[in-house]
């Protein structure tokens, strides 16, 4: 329904956001998509990796350093030590994915506080990365200038007759910049604070003090049998996006498999 002269402005520039600019093109929209998110950073393109020989974390994950940034160098340097070998980046990162509950875990609650407030979006862009081919689409768009990708901070959206309004601010810059939109789209992603939640089932769960939220305000808390804390903790089972603060690694296939799994047992 938008003119062919309509920009469409979409807030984040994740797995959600390509989603949407694909689905975009498919239906047939030609005008320029501009994606603006606090790092301007998209998902890494995936390759099909090597499987990365046991190294010292994965042959025992309780040798992994407690604190996030020795974490991160240790990370760097094993990855180094993997491109000299003729692995790429990937393999190592994909190689933690058996043990990345653990490692989570065995980190304290201040040292979850700043991976989530620091390294959680380059955490998600390294290890939730684009099929090859739709890299290739967006790295096309880009070129011509039918997708713009910005990191900076948005301000306000404000409408009129003609359309929207979106002010921002590039990332390194103190000038207020407007974009004219036909359309903003919210492609964040899920709301992981359910105390700042709307969703009206989590709200009366919550309300009801049928689950608890999770120590870092991030999804719900559950027990060692993965049910949700609370009033009713032998009746609900969390999956999905609300155990992130227990486990990071949960949205993907075989972790989805794994909590249904325990849920019907």
């Amino acid at each position: 329904q938008l003119s062919a002269d309509s920009d469409i402005v979409i807030i984040g520039t994740g797995l959600t956001t390509i989603d949407t600019v694909l689905t975009l093109r498919r239906q047939g929209y030609k005008g320029t998509i501009t994606a603006i998110s606090r790092h301007g950073l998209l998902p890494a393109p995936h390759v099909a990796p090597s499987a990365y020989p046991v190294w010292e974390w994965t042959r025992d994950p309780s040798t992994a350093p407690r604190t996030i940034l020795a974490m991160l160098l240790r990370l760097r340097t094993e990855i180094r030590t993997a491109h000299e070998q003729g692995f790429e980046w990937h393999s190592v990162i994909d190689s933690l994915r058996p043990i990345t509950r653990q490692l989570w875990q065995n980190l304290s609650v201040r040292e979850k506080r700043k991976f989530m407030r620091r390294l959680f979006t380059l955490w998600n862009v390294h290890r939730h990365r684009m099929a090859p081919d739709i890299y290739s689409d967006i790295r096309g768009m880009q070129q011509n200038g039918s997708l713009r990708v910005l990191a900076g901070k948005i301000y306000y959206v404000g409408s009129d007759e003609d359309g929207l309004t979106v002010a921002y601010r590039k990332r390194g810059t103190n000038r207020i910049e407007t974009i004219r939109a036909g359309l903003v789209l919210n492609c964040t992603g899920p709301e992981y604070d359910i105390a700042a939640s709307s969703h009206r089932l989590l709200k009366n769960l919550r309300d009801r003090e049928l689950v608890t939220i999770g120590p870092l305000r991030i999804g719900i808390d559950i027990t060692t049998a993965g049910t949700a804390r609370g009033k009713a903790q032998d009746a609900i089972f969390p999956l999905g996006t609300l155990l992130v603060g227990q486990q990071l690694e949960c949205t993907a296939v075989p972790e989805l498999r794994e909590q249904a799994e325990n849920a019907a047992n």
